[in-house]
């Protein structure tokens, strides 16, 4: 059998970073209109590009 699907710790820092920003990356179920987790995600993007990010 083929593997579909990479392991997020086989993922680059900015794939990972694309993966965790998707809302279908959390919940694969089908849920209400009304909990869309888009909200909070956009919330955190915005945090995200304020943030000055350091290597350690």
């Amino acid at each position: 059998m083929k593997k579909t699907r990479k392991s997020i710790i086989e993922m680059t820092n900015n794939e990972a970073k694309a993966f965790l920003l998707k809302s279908e990356s959390y919940i694969t179920s089908s849920l209400p209109v009304y909990l869309d987790m888009g909200a909070i995600l956009n919330v955190a993007k915005d945090m995200l590009k304020k943030k000055k990010h350091s290597k350690t």
